[in-house]
Order: structure tokens, then C-alpha cells, then sequence
């Protein structure tokens, strides 16, 4: 479970009371006081189960920080896939107005020939299949 504190802190612009890592080490010191028999058999009872919802909040709110994360980068790549989207479309549709047969035969013809001159550009993409 990787969380940075810079990065939360960047995010909501304040600082958090209690850091993700700080459930993981407060939950630890309780299981060991559960399991150190300091207290009496009730009060280890209580700590271990605090110990316990400790650890599960703590693997829970890493579970949740990666699936919002991951939601939040597949909603920013959705949104750069469409602006490249419509920029290529842009490109091939202003392309195509320019480079139209009408207009590639217009520049091509000679006054003083009777015939169309054919166009004899390479072609700089094949398919490599």
C-alpha cells in the first residue's frame, strides 16, 4: 500500500489529521498490547479487536485510495483520447478539403498540354502487413 502524504496533501490542499500509515502503526501498538497481556482479559479483548478493525480499515482505505486513483486516470486518458480524437478528425477533414482531386488536378495542369498530368508522388505509407 503505497500513499504519499505529498500527494494528499497537494490534492486537498490541507493537511490530514491521521495519515494512512498512522492507522497501520496506532492498530500494531494495539494488537501488541492485546497480545503482551498488560490488561486484564477484557480489556484484551477490546484491543485486540480494535488491533484487528485497525488493520482492515487500513488495507480497506489503501483498496479504496488505488480504485479512486485508477478511476481518476482512466477518466483523464478518456479525455485526452477524445481531444486527440477530434484534433485528428479536424486534421483529416481540413487535409482532405485541401488536397481534394479537383484541386491537385487544377494545379497540375499546363496550359500549353492537351493532357492532365499525372501525379507521380511516392507514396510514404504502405502497408507493412
Amino acid at each position: 500500500m503505497v500513499h504519499s502524504r505529498k500527494n494528499s496533501l497537494a490534492k486537498t490542499g490541507t493537511q490530514s489529521l491521521l495519515s494512512h500509515t498512522s492507522i497501520l502503526i496506532i492498530s500494531i501498538f494495539v494488537l501488541g498490547m492485546a497480545m503482551g497481556g498488560i490488561s486484564s482479559l477484557p480489556a484484551d479483548s477490546t484491543y485486540l479487536m480494535m488491533g484487528v478493525f485497525g488493520l482492515i480499515s487500513y488495507f480497506g482505505l489503501g483498496t479504496l485510495a488505488s480504485t479512486r486513483e485508477r478511476k481518476r486516470r482512466d477518466q483523464l486518458m478518456e479525455k485526452k483520447e477524445e481531444a486527440l480524437e477530434g484534433r485528428l478528425e479536424r486534421h483529416l477533414t481540413n487535409d482532405s478539403q485541401n488536397n481534394s482531386p479537383q484541386r491537385v488536378a487544377a494545379t497540375c495542369l499546363d496550359p500549353s498540354s492537351q493532357y492532365q498530368s499525372v501525379n507521380k508522388q511516392s507514396i510514404s505509407y504502405r502497408n507493412r502487413h
